[in-house]
């Protein structure tokens, strides 16, 4: 039987395709055609006070970041469909004009564009993007025909826009580009066919026309005040919401100290200040706003001497094994004068906060004042945390075990505190930048919404937990919407809901706290402890303290403040000052108002790491039991 052979020559197919162009606005919002995310003006009729009205507030500003030289190519729709009894949809009506960094104006007051230039027909001219623009090499010229500028000015234009009646209405689609001066898309690095994050507000106004119709489904880019980048999304389903993030919640710090109820959701709009951070529809340009210079986290907790976490963001594994996750914390013995104390010592190698809830009342941790919050913001090196063993009330807690999560190393708070969301079925939130392999938590506490759960009997609520405060815990974000009550506070409906994460969340979701008494223990449990401070400086240089370098490492168990310290050695390779006075022996003492005239003088051209020992007293006149040495890292060679 005779068989063929075939000869078969190499052949190569190459197939070449060129990513569709998105463009930052509509594409970013509505990442599909049947989605439907509009922004919104005009809401609560309010005029030049309402989103990127007219000499808005500066946190309501609809911002373009451009530097001199680019261009800004944009193009609008707005809405002709009448989604409510009170909106307005006749462009003729509407107006805009765009303002450099300065104030002045850039581009004039104009119409909203009904047909030609700056007007988008459909979605598809909308997501495609302006003609004339180039993304990775490749012209559009399948878009819509665009307006534009040059910018003269480097910084934050912005839009205004009004209506001449003052009346609700919404854009259907908007396009806002920047090129550079040869109509190049401006990107990040690694992404060529993604335009980076230009355009962005503190407080975007949007709306879904419906209260079941549309769930949100864009991702949110939200740059912190550590530098940190996350994208979030939440199913949302509102029919008109404001979204907006901050590092506190709904309470700014400066007005309530306690760490979660500041952040509780709260009846009624409870948003009217709670904007802070930047909010992009992209990735924020990296060449503008860089990924933080942080060094990748690293962390170690002791509980009374006995170390029981270890992590380290280079490491594999990242976090390591320990023998004990229990941690055993002893009382004084019956009859010792001194109070009790429990000392928990961290290190760590950047700034970061730390938080350890104790739930001693066995429910679960609650701000009623039967459970305990451990919290404060911590310094790069050695801290103690101290607990004297009493609950959030003062009262002390009795002989037991008790269950506790821990945020051992937190930084990046980030709220995002919604007003009237409906319904929400979850939220997907990343690390977009620098730390991508860290997984964040999400927390809420809605116990104080007064009216909560299913008061039809629908079973709409049977999957929901009113509080979720349990580090590295997964359940699902949700809350449900009956529209027998549309006109009542009532879940999310009326009222504002607060939901956050950080950036970095380090620590144990479940740890078993012993709490016993000793038969033979009895240190000083209202002593403070003092840990290292780092200072650094260029060659030749003095190096300068501050009262915050030594307040920021004073730890007290009771919360009494910085006295004084006492210096008990002095440093090599220099001299240490009071003012131009040098401290020629110890131990010698300087009180808290003085710490600001501390000084260290190197040696001339002299460079390396020295030291000095300190202790420091309360307003008790308790000093620290032990001496705590303070690094500096002395002038370094430039």
């Amino acid at each position: 039987m005779k068989r063929l052979i075939y000869l078969l020559g190499a052949i190569a197919l190459v197939t070449l395709s060129v990513k569709t162009v998105y463009p930052e606005g509509t594409k970013q919002l509505m990442p599909n055609s049947s989605d439907r995310l509009w922004l919104e003006f005009n809401v609560f009729q309010t005029g030049s006070n309402d989103f990127a009205g007219y000499d808005c507030p500066a946190e309501k500003k609809l911002y373009i970041r451009v530097r001199s030289g680019e261009k800004v190519f944009f193009g609008f729709k707005m809405n002709t469909v009448n989604y409510g009894g009170n909106v307005y949809t006749d462009p003729a009506r509407v107006r805009f004009r765009i303002r450099k960094p300065d104030g002045t104006i850039a581009y004039a007051e104009t119409a909203m564009p009904t047909s030609g230039a700056g007007y988008i027909t459909n979605y598809t001219q909308a997501i495609t993007g302006p003609n004339g623009a180039i993304l990775n090499g490749i012209t559009i010229t399948t878009g819509y025909s665009p307006l534009s500028f040059t910018a003269d000015q480097t910084g934050d234009y912005y839009i205004e826009f009004r209506h001449l009646d003052n009346r609700r209405w919404a854009l259907e689609f908007f396009d806002i580009t920047v090129t550079d001066a040869s109509n190049n898309i401006i990107t990040n690095p690694g992404e060529p066919n993604k335009p980076a994050g230009r355009i962005y507000s503190k407080g975007w106004q949007m709306t879904t026309t419906s209260y079941t119709q549309y769930p949100v489904n864009n991702f949110f880019y939200v740059f912190t005040s550590d530098e940190f980048v996350n994208k979030i999304n939440f199913q949302y389903y509102p029919f008109s919401f404001k979204f907006q993030s901050n590092s506190y919640g709904i309470i700014p710090s400066s007005t309530e100290p306690h760490y979660i109820k500041r952040a509780q959701s709260k009846d009624n709009d409870q948003t009217a200040n709670a904007m802070e951070y930047r909010v992009y529809l992209n990735d924020p340009d990296r060449s503008i706003w860089p990924t933080t210079r942080l060094a990748p986290p690293k962390i170690q907790v002791w509980a009374e001497d006995t170390l029981f976490y270890d992590y380290d963001y280079m490491r594999s594994p990242m976090q390591l094994p320990v023998s004990d996750y229990d941690v055993y914390l002893e009382k004084n013995r019956v009859g010792c004068p001194y109070s009790s104390v429990a000392i928990f010592k961290i290190e760590m190698n950047i700034d970061a906060f730390v938080a350890i809830l104790i739930d001693i009342d066995g429910n679960g941790y609650s701000t009623s004042g039967s459970d305990r919050v451990i919290y404060r913001d911590l310094k790069k090196g050695i801290n103690y945390i101290l607990w004297d063993f009493k609950n959030d009330a003062g009262a002390e807690v009795p002989i037991g075990v008790y269950n506790a999560s821990a945020t051992f190393m937190g930084r990046g708070p980030t709220n995002f505190p919604v007003y009237d969301v409906e319904q929400c079925d979850g939220v997907t939130t990343s690390s977009v930048r620098p730390f991508r392999k860290l997984n964040a938590t999400i927390y809420w506490d809605d116990t104080f919404i007064s009216r909560w759960g299913d008061e039809t009997g629908q079973g709409l609520m049977d999957a929901t937990q009113r509080t979720q405060l349990v580090q590295g815990a997964t359940v699902p974000r949700i809350w449900s919407w009956n529209s027998a009550l549309q006109n009542t506070n009532f879940n999310g409906n009326m009222n504002t809901m607060n939901t956050w994460f950080n950036a970095i969340d380090l620590g144990y979701s479940n740890i078993k706290i012993h709490v016993t008494q000793s038969a033979t223990k009895c240190i000083n449990g209202l002593a403070p402890w003092v840990g290292d401070i780092y200072k650094e400086g260029p060659l030749n240089t003095n190096i300068t303290f501050t009262q915050a370098d030594f307040t920021s490492k004073f730890f007290d168990p009771t919360g009494v403040a910085l006295k004084e310290i006492r210096i008990t050695s002095l440093p090599a390779n220099g001299t240490l000052r009071v003012g131009a006075t040098p401290i020629s022996s110890v131990p010698y003492t300087v009180t808290a108002a003085n710490l600001a005239n501390l000084n260290f003088v190197p040696t001339t051209n002299w460079w390396g790491r020295t030291y000095f020992t300190y202790e420091g007293c309360n307003n008790n006149n308790h000093y620290c039991p032990t001496k705590m040495q303070i690094l500096g890292l002395a002038p370094i060679n430039a």
